[in-house]
């Protein structure tokens, strides 16, 4: 964006012989719709990112589970839940 501005002002000046060498957006403000996108931009990424989240949590439980009912199928297991 803001080279594409760059480009625009150093198309306007170049007859008056001035050079821009930078440019710096220091505030932009955005119509309350654009607002409302960029937020439930923001909101479905988060979202996605804890569904993410969760299902590698539940991943890791599983495996978990998995090697507990491995332990507790063994001989001495066994023995032990008799005593």
């Amino acid at each position: 964006m803001t080279l594409e501005l760059g480009k625009f002002v150093a198309r306007q000046v170049h007859e008056w012989g001035i050079e821009i060498t930078n440019i710096l957006i220091k505030d932009i403000i955005l119509n309350q719709e654009l607002q409302d996108i960029l937020a439930a931009v923001a909101k479905e990424k988060r979202l996605a990112e804890s569904k993410i989240l969760n299902a590698t949590a539940e991943v890791e439980s599983a495996k978990l589970m998995r090697q507990t009912a491995d332990i507790l199928s063994g001989k001495a297991a066994m023995q032990i839940r008799y005593l």
